[in-house]
């Protein structure tokens, strides 16, 4: 090598925080068994190309696969008293000793040179094939079973939308275990409810997340030389470009289990260790929650049956992704439907099928926003509409329009509470005084875990418990403050499930006042509050936490005061 390739090889190798031997090879300067034959002259010590070395998995188990990996060396031998150590630093003194003691000294380390990129592919080749194998142990089991459930997913599927396994996707299905991986992965996640399906690549494994319950929890993790095959495997399903992986990509999956239709909303995106997937489950057959069931307190309930039967004006619900607002709008829209009005919905996606509702799905790559079927819907001579989401001026305009020319609207905003509500449609560009003639009622609402029902206890309260609940207007009278001491049903954490809390702000000839003379949500919160037209967010939670439905530490939580 010239005196210039050798700087030009040190300054890459410092880029890359690589070792100069790699980085010698990778740029060609010299073959790998010349630039490890040099550098095992020069400071006297052996040298191996791990290429088509055969090692045994019990020597190389030695070493954990962390610890091999941190220290870049592999066990290539062992005889009475030695080990023979492929490393990429050999002159590595800490890494030496920690290999000493992991072998209780009781043999000599012998080191030989290697390339590190031989090394990595080594432990990948010995690891990787074990925790395949423990992957297609896993789905083997019950494997009648599973290819049973599988054809059941499909075998009645009748929309050319939703995915049809025919007797060689059966066949494709019992011959490749990536394929069965990923139809393990969906049924785990269904059956424990979960919500979204999350697999994201990092540097030694790609982790498997369930959201459920609105909190992520780890499965078993895929192997990392296994990743790009089940991504891969997603993308087909999902009817996305397998060759793209520099941008992010969109898609669906229709599956049907048992009489149940269930659709995976797609999305993936790159990442430096490899495309990340999270697939969030929609579950088309699931019924229609009663208004009743949806947390509401009895005079909230009242309240909000009373709104959603006026025939017009608009009822907004407000908080953020996840927190139950679609839930709410569907279930008042199931509970006003009937054969004399017309119902129209414009939803991204529609999450929920309705009987006797007729529903539109957004779909703005072809110019289908919401602001444009709000408009074709105005000449569909509707009596209620649903708007998924206000997202702009637009769609807003349009939608208090309707509220004030005799239709009822329902539609969904992102804000912190019920007040902010009124202040982001003015932000919209909506004069105030339409926003206050148009606006029957606002509901804020959150998502609480409740107290697992299997392992509930009822606790004594403490004078500051007793003291916050009185603070927040809460009656401490007839209390039952509870606790989950944690079991098997709720995984110990003495929580399962969850409920809403609210926060509903009628706008009365009161608050039309307040937004008409340009109020801040501050002060039309204080307001409300203060007069008793309001209870917060916090304010019912902890009536919740009064009644022994949640607690205290998820109530603070998931509210701001």
């Amino acid at each position: 090598m010239t005196e210039e390739q050798i700087g030009r090889a040190v300054i890459e190798a410092v880029r890359r925080g690589e070792y100069l031997h790699q980085v010698i090879a990778d740029m060609h300067l010299l073959d790998v068994t010349t630039a490890l034959q040099a550098a095992a002259e020069e400071w006297g010590i052996g040298y191996v190309e791990l290429v088509d070395e055969e090692l045994d998995p019990d020597v190389v188990k030695i070493f954990p696969e962390a610890m091999a990996k941190r220290l870049m060396s592999i066990p290539i031998g062992r005889d009475e008293g030695s080990l023979s150590v492929a490393m990429a630093d050999p002159f590595d003194l800490f890494a030496l000793r920690e290999m000493e003691i992991r072998t209780h000294s009781k043999l000599k380390i012998q080191p030989y040179f290697a390339l590190p990129s031989e090394i990595r592919r080594k432990l990948e080749e010995i690891y990787g094939r074990e925790n395949e194998e423990v992957i297609y142990d896993f789905l083997m089991q019950d494997e009648a079973e599973e290819i049973s459930e599988i054809e059941e997913y499909f075998e009645e599927t009748e929309s050319a939308s939703e995915i049809d396994l025919t007797r060689s996707a059966v066949e494709e299905a019992q011959q490749s275990y990536i394929i069965r991986l990923v139809w393990r992965i969906i049924l785990q996640a269904i059956k424990e409810r979960a919500s979204d399906i999350h697999i994201e690549p990092f540097q030694r494994e790609s982790a498997v997340r369930f959201r459920i319950d609105g909190d992520l929890h780890y499965k078993h993790p895929i192997p990392r030389p296994l990743h790009n095959a089940v991504i891969s495997r997603i993308k087909i399903l999902s009817k996305m470009n397998i060759a793209e992986k520099r941008i992010p990509q969109d898609g669906r999956i229709g599956l049907k289990v048992g009489s149940r239709k269930v659709e995976l909303r797609v999305s993936v995106v790159p990442s430096i260790f490899g495309e990340s997937v999270v697939m969030r489950i929609l579950d088309k057959s699931q019924a229609i929650m009663p208004l009743s069931d949806l947390g509401f307190s009895d005079e909230n309930l009242a309240i909000f049956e009373e709104m959603i039967r006026k025939p017009y004006g608009m009822i907004l619900v407000s908080g953020p992704t996840g927190s139950g607002k679609s839930t709410t709008l569907f279930s008042a829209l199931n509970t006003i439907k009937r054969p004399e009005l017309k119902i129209l919905t414009v939803e991204d996606p529609v999450e929920y099928n309705i009987e006797g509702i007729v529903q539109i799905q957004v779909k703005e790559e072809i110019g289908l926003t919401f602001a444009r079927v709000l408009r074709a819907f105005l000449r569909q001579d509707p009596d209620i509409i649903m708007v998924g989401e206000m997202r702009d001026q637009e769609t807003a305009a349009i939608a208090v329009r309707a509220a004030l020319t005799g239709h009822l609207v329902f539609s969904t905003v992102h804000t912190n509470d019920a007040p902010s509500s009124i202040t982001r449609l003015v932000d919209f560009g909506i004069d105030p005084f339409l926003v206050a003639d148009s606006v029957l009622l606002i509901i804020a609402q959150r998502l609480v875990h409740k107290i697992c029902e299997n392992c509930k206890e009822e606790i004594e309260p403490t004078e500051e418990m007793i003291r916050i609940l009185q603070e927040h207007r809460v009656s401490t009278e007839n209390l039952h403050i509870a606790r989950g001491k944690g079991c098997k049903e709720c995984n110990f954490t003495g929580l399962k499930g969850r409920t809403a809390i609210h926060e509903l702000l009628v706008v009365d000839e009161d608050i039309k006042e307040l937004i008409a003379k340009g109020a801040t949500a501050m002060e039309i919160k204080e307001f409300a509050r203060n007069a008793g037209k309001m209870r917060t967010l916090r304010e019912d939670g902890f009536e919740k936490v009064a009644r022994g439905i949640t607690t205290f530490e998820e109530v603070i939580s998931r509210t701001l005061e």
